[in-house]
């Protein structure tokens, strides 16, 4: 097993670090590889030489293969200045100061964009819902939480029904859905909506990264880097 980190952290549950006191769960890869007899290598995969069956890492090092299973996954990276990013680089979200910052603005609002390219908009979804609570658990009752995106409709990728629930869900919460809508970045660093060239009036803004495939070289990839 090679892989750069020493543990293994499950994150879909990332989303909720900023709302709870307690990190998302972690766990040790050693023990994990010795149960299952299993050498751990510390490394990232930098080529895979698929004729000589052999893969080189970062430092130089190579190793042989038999058979090669590859899941390196993507990089996330923020599209916006100024704007906090769901976990790109390891960040972590303030979201007790974005909550206060958005509620001491004039327009008294939260503003959370899926940017163009994404296609798995879910932790969103799951932020803005967690926010509408912990606003409330502050006493920032009036704040104005939306949530804009290219989707049609709420998480479309799940069909019409889930879709439907989701929308009434956030009309329940009072978290504004604005859909079939791209935000851009202006030369100033300010946002704006495409194609009606609308400014993004908000306090404090969150939005998710675009992930990038690995460009592993030595492996086939689409124009985006992934295999």
């Amino acid at each position: 097993l090679v892989t750069p980190d020493p543990d293994f952290q499950l994150k879909p549950m990332v989303v909720e670090e900023p709302f709870t006191s307690e990190p998302a769960s972690r766990r040790d890869l050693a023990p994990i590889a010795d149960a299952l007899d299993a050498e751990l290598i510390r490394g990232s995969v930098s080529e895979v030489i698929a004729g000589a069956q052999v893969i080189m890492l970062a430092d130089g090092m190579s190793l042989h293969y038999d058979f090669l299973v590859v899941c390196v996954g993507g990089h996330a990276r923020g599209v916006y200045t100024g704007t906090t990013t769901v976990r790109a680089a390891g960040e972590a979200i303030g979201i007790d100061r974005l909550l206060a910052a958005a509620a001491g603005h004039e327009s008294r609002r939260l503003a959370l964009v899926v940017p163009p390219g994404v296609s798995w908009t879910l932790p969103l979804y799951e932020i803005a819902l967690m926010s509408r609570r912990r606003a409330q658990e502050l006493g920032l009752l009036d704040l104005r939480i939306s949530l804009d995106t290219p989707e049609a409709a709420p998480l479309t990728v799940f069909g019409s029904v889930p879709s439907d629930a989701v929308a009434e869900l956030l009309r329940a919460r009072k978290i504004d859905f604005h859909g079939n809508v791209y935000v851009r970045e202006a030369d100033s660093g300010g946002l704006f909506t495409t194609p009606d060239g609308t400014p993004v009036d908000a306090g404090a803004t969150i939005a998710l990264p675009v992930v990038e495939g690995p460009l592993l070289a030595g492996l086939p990839h689409d124009d985006r880097g992934f295999i």
